[in-house]
């Protein structure tokens, strides 16, 4: 047995995979120069990716890929295409219950990209499928056509087993990214102690050019691509015209959300009301709520109505506009790449390489949001991940660089504040930023906690386990609300 491909069943990527000679077949078709004797596929290890399959697919022989070029509002993919050369790319398939939408934003993420940040290190798309059948380019406006009958739909299983001994069938209709792979590892913890300044530096450097040189927008939410000659749906907002011959880029709901808005999110407080809706009728359909359904849905409910509409940072009379910046969303050690710097180094030198950062990956999730999203979803979530001191150095970073939020520009080198030990995640202290910054991170955190991701079946919950998990859950709620009403009274 392969311990690499025995996942835990309440991964996304549990039962989602393709076989070798499945995976040449979609390269094949993908490029058309490359033959099946020159790919060798690589799986990446069971547990080092959540919510997709990874594949590594090496090239024996280099693949001319053309890339679409854009001059102004219009899109050329046929007459004299920039070529690149690779041999190296990842396959990436979306994970239950994901489809084609999370697809799509992803590849809208990569062309806008190299449309608009071109000195951003981050692969590129070489081609998708939203159905895993139907096999799209950039340079091919109609798509190749479904399977021949050298490949057929149905896919046969593979002879491994799983631990659960039954012989593991292979994915069928699960959406997929082949891109360039983009040199690098991750960033580790080493790396952070040696060189964590400018590792920072550089890290802030992307993030500055794409809050800066992406153009904002009036709508919250993911990236969709809509053929040019269709209807949009009426929560949709048009971002750019013609990414691709006949395709644009909308604005249109939230990914992982499933009842997606009727009408675009235009400010940060339609939004902020939308998730914590979306988050309650999540809360009322999940089994392993019990009691917790009722009390947080009326406590939430209630602060809705009296107070979140009272909070300076959703009640800013100053602003006539709101424009939402693109963000990642998951700035992380794990989403950031590095590579041994070239630089010559003295012999009695025993410190540890040199390393720089070489790309920016996994935009999956990455859409347009309120200006302190990107930095309140990892104050609050990816803590764990970032040193309070490093963090704040990414922050300065990017204020220097004129792409920071004013709300949290405040205050970007933390210091202890009455006794209070600088961390993430306090009830009334905050490392970061001013009063609207703390008023963003409290409603992420209500948010979160209305209806825990963490708790569900294959989690393993005692019944005592699981009351705790939901007490807590509700007691971090009903602190945040104690101090956004505190400071909803004083902007009076």
């Amino acid at each position: 047995m392969d311990v690499d491909r025995v996942t835990p069943t309440g991964h996304p990527n549990y039962k989602v995979y393709l076989s070798d000679d499945a995976i040449k077949s979609l390269v094949c078709r993908s490029l058309p120069d490359i033959k099946n004797k020159h790919i060798t596929v690589e799986q990446l290890g069971s547990g080092k990716s959540f919510n997709n399959r990874i594949y590594y697919i090496h090239l024996s022989t280099p693949a001319s890929i053309a890339r679409p070029s854009w001059n102004g509002g219009a899109v050329d993919v046929t007459k004299n295409p920039t070529r690149e050369e690779v041999t190296s790319l990842v396959l990436k398939i979306s994970g239950f219950p994901f489809g084609g939408e999370k697809i799509q934003n992803e590849l809208c993420c990569l062309l806008l990209f190299e449309k608009y940040c071109p000195s951003i290190p981050a692969p590129k798309l070489v081609a998708w499928s939203e159905d895993g059948r139907r096999i799209k380019t950039p340079v091919d406006r109609r798509g190749s056509r479904e399977r021949s009958a050298s490949a057929p739909t149905q896919l046969k299983s593979l002879t491994l087993e799983d631990e659960t001994a039954k012989s593991r069938e292979e994915t069928n209709g699960q959406g997929w990214l082949l891109m360039t792979r983009t040199p690098g590892r991750t960033i580790t913890q080493e790396d952070l102690v040696a060189h964590g300044k400018v590792l920072m530096d550089e890290i802030a450097g992307h993030v500055a050019t794409w809050r800066k040189c992406l153009p904002p927008t009036r709508a919250v939410g993911n990236m969709r691509l809509i053929g040019s000659k269709s209807i949009p749906h009426p929560a949709a907002t048009l971002y750019d015209k013609a990414i691709l011959p006949g395709l644009d880029v909308y604005i249109q709901g939230i990914i992982i959300k499933k009842d997606r808005p009727q009408s675009p999110l235009t400010s940060h407080l339609e939004y902020i009301s939308y998730i914590f809706r979306s988050n309650i009728k999540a809360l009322q359909a999940d089994a392993l709520m019990g009691l917790h359904k009722e009390e947080v849905r009326d406590v939430v409910r209630q602060f809705m109505k009296d107070t979140l509409p009272k909070l300076s940072l959703l009640n800013n009379e100053k602003q006539t506009a709101e424009y939402m910046a693109f963000t990642h969303y998951d700035i992380s050690p794990r989403n950031v790449l590095v590579e041994q710097a070239r630089q010559r180094r003295p012999t009695n030198d025993n410190s540890p390489p040199r390393v720089s950062v070489c790309a920016v990956i996994d935009f999956e999730f990455a859409g347009f949001y309120p200006p302190p999203e990107e930095f309140t979803h990892t104050v609050e979530n990816s803590q764990s991940e970032w040193a309070v001191t490093l963090f704040g150095e990414l922050l300065a970073a990017v204020d220097r660089r004129g792409a920071l939020p004013a709300c949290i520009a405040e205050n970007v080198r933390p210091e202890p504040m009455d006794g209070v030990v600088v961390g993430f995640g306090g009830d009334e202290h905050f490392p970061f930023g001013g009063p609207e910054f703390h008023q963003a991170v409290l409603l992420h955190r209500i948010a979160t906690n209305i209806a825990p991701w963490w708790i569900k079946e294959s989690s393993g919950y005692t019944p005592d386990e699981l009351r705790k998990e939901l007490d807590d859950a509700r007691a971090r709620i009903e602190k945040a609300i104690q101090v956004l009403e505190k400071m909803a009274k004083r902007n009076k």
